[in-house]
């Protein structure tokens, strides 16, 4: 139901559940060489995973939130390089948390220009809504954890990086994190996608020889996925928009 549409914040629950295992990761393209094509794979893929220390101390630990990479079109927090483990046995002192957001043409698409798209005005920039909202309930939850909701680093590389570049720019994501490390990312990289993200929306529909966006939610998610394999140059990067990224990001820095 909520494809293309912003994320919503889960009901209040006393529900008891046992996690062992990953959520499924976004839908993405199968790169070659890339882990996470042999990992289950589904539209509803917004999970994170927290890990902590085995040893609980009364003081709330700080908190490190990992941003993945992979060119806005593949990856999540399953890939095995960012196995939070090993972040333990070096860093015993404080909480590590991965999540996914969605990728590709499910995170990353303006459908301004097709019939039925103004009733998705979100979709250009759905991947960053979806870590604003990760980063959002880890502020309001990691505490229940051992950790200290003051005292959340943001880290990221490539497009992770350039993800936290921007969002150090919004007013959604004010407050949510006190610092940050950025790895090979700049708001540069996201000069130049609006055009991008409209032909998108176009390539796609002459991809899967539907007109509007009424057809276009009707598609399953494996024929979205086949599309998505194949639209793989034209995809596209988040989009300063004026609204929830500042057209000129560099400026929006030294206002503060």
């Amino acid at each position: 139901e909520l494809r293309w549409k912003a994320p919503e914040s889960l009901p209040n629950s006393n529900e008891v559940f046992e996690a062992k295992y990953f959520g499924a990761s976004a839908i993405q393209v199968d790169y070659e060489g890339s882990v996470l094509k042999h990992h289950r794979q589904s539209e509803d893929c917004l999970y994170l995973n927290i890990c902590m220390p085995r040893k609980k101390t009364k003081n709330k630990k700080p908190v490190v939130v990992v941003f993945h990479h992979g060119d806005f079109s593949y990856g999540g927090s399953a890939d095995p390089i960012l196995f939070a483990g090993q972040f333990n046995k070096i860093y015993p002192d404080a909480l590590y948390v991965t999540f996914n957001y969605r990728l590709g043409l499910f995170g990353f698409i303006d459908f301004s220009e097709i019939p039925g798209g103004e009733a998705y005005p979100d979709a250009l920039n759905l991947g960053l809504l979806d870590q604003i909202a990760a980063l959002k309930w880890i502020k309001e939850n990691i505490s229940a954890f051992g950790g200290d909701p003051e005292q959340i680093t943001v880290m990221g590389f490539e497009s992770g990086g350039l993800s936290i570049s921007l969002l150090a720019a919004s007013e959604q994501a004010k407050g949510l994190f006190q610092k940050a490390f950025i790895f090979n990312g700049s708001p540069m990289m996201a000069y130049g996608t609006p055009e991008a993200s409209r032909n998108l929306a176009k390539e796609l529909l002459k991809e899967t020889s539907t007109r509007t966006m009424e057809e276009l939610m009707r598609l399953s998610t494996e024929r979205l996925k086949e599309a998505s394999q194949k639209l793989a140059p034209y995809l596209s990067a988040p989009t300063r928009d004026g609204k929830l990224i500042p057209s000129d990001v560099y400026a929006a820095y030294q206002n503060g």
